[in-house]
Parts: structure tokens; C-alpha cells; sequence
């Protein structure tokens, strides 16, 4: 975090942040964090830091769960949907998958970005052998 703080990064899309044992992120000095804010949906999996303090951020605590973090990034010229994803790789695709089209259907005309980690890419894709 405080790397990213210094070079000079807007904002990063988290997959399976640390916790430890609160069960979700913990705030940052300069740093804006983004999750889920209902404990009793479980361990937070995707969340948001955003480090630049121009930036115009607009939660969407409607639509963020614990393995989805929403939120709306805006400036003078532009408007950005952030979503940061995460599947879990022994469960069913299809609420989250679900959950991802409401999102999308929500936000409109609003540009979206869509960041999923790589064990959710392994959940989508199946599971491939290595050698």
C-alpha cells in the first residue's frame, strides 16, 4: 500500500486482501479503502484502495458484497464503474455471475471496469493441470 502510495498509483482493484483476523481490510494513512461493510457476510475478497485524494469516488454499498467491491470513479470529463471480483474456485459461478449483471445493468451508459483475480479465472475456465 504505501508502495503504491508513492509511485504515484490513482487507485488499485484487490483480490483476497490481507485481514487478518477482523475479516477485512484495514485503513491505510492517505489511503481510501473500499469493501464490503457487512460483517456478517463473511472474509472480505475484493476491495478497492484508492490513494489519490482528487479522485471523486461514489460507493455503491448496494451492490458490493464481500467478493464483489463496486464503486464509481469521476472526474471533469469522465465516469467509471471499478469492479474488483472474486470467485470462489469450489463454488458455483452463477450468483456471482448474476450478481454481475445486475451491476452492469444498473450502471447504465457508465463505462465499466471489470478486474477478476486469477483463482477466478481458474473458477471460470476450470481447473488446469500442471505438470
Amino acid at each position: 500500500m504505501l508502495e503504491a502510495s508513492k509511485s504515484g498509483i490513482s487507485f488499485a482493484l484487490i483480490q483476497e486482501p490481507y485481514v487478518g483476523g477482523i475479516g477485512c481490510m484495514k485503513d491505510y494513512r492517505g489511503v481510501r479503502v473500499f469493501q464490503c461493510s457487512k460483517r456478517r457476510e463473511g472474509v472480505v475478497k475484493a476491495a478497492k484502495a484508492v490513494f489519490d485524494s482528487n479522485i471523486d469516488i461514489t460507493q455503491c454499498p448496494s451492490l458490493t458484497r464481500n467478493n464483489i467491491a463496486v464503486v464509481k470513479i469521476r472526474t471533469d470529463t469522465w465516469e467509471l464503474a471499478v469492479i474488483s471480483l472474486y470467485l470462489e474456485p469450489d463454488s458455483p459461478n452463477e450468483p456471482y455471475l448474476a450478481q454481475l449483471k445486475t451491476i452492469v445493468s444498473r450502471m447504465g451508459r457508465t463505462q465499466i471496469l471489470i478486474r477478476r483475480g486469477r483463482k477466478c479465472e481458474e473458477s471460470m475456465m476450470g481447473k488446469r493441470e500442471r505438470r
